[in-house]
């Protein structure tokens, strides 16, 4: 099953570089890159497989795995402006397993 007809929105991520710091021990970035999607708002409570809940109130479905190291700037957001970081994430996949497919939460 092919989902990505679904994944109208395009949210351009930055990548958390693995290990890397940049100045001031800062964590370093790659490239900005646009990552398609769905995007959803409103407020939810959303409780994580490990117990943990978080209010959100944007979130977003997603083939790309996005971290919460990584940042992430959704088609409502400046561009110029401060990034958003993921608050969690939640894999699932398709019936036929031909696909991994994420959702992710921010605040």
């Amino acid at each position: 099953m092919d989902i990505s007809p679904w994944l109208q929105d395009t949210v351009t991520v930055l990548f958390r570089l693995s290990g890397s710091l940049a100045a001031r021990g800062m964590p370093a970035y790659g490239a900005p890159t646009s990552v398609p999607a769905r995007v959803e708002s409103g407020a939810r409570l959303v409780t994580m497989p490990d117990g943990a809940r978080y209010n959100v109130t944007h979130w977003m479905t997603t083939l790309t795995l996005i971290r919460p190291d990584d940042q992430v700037f959704l088609p409502i957001d400046d561009p110029g402006g401060q990034p958003r970081r993921p608050l969690a994430y939640k894999t699932a996949y398709t019936k036929d397993a031909s696909y991994t497919i994420y959702e992710v939460y921010f605040a």
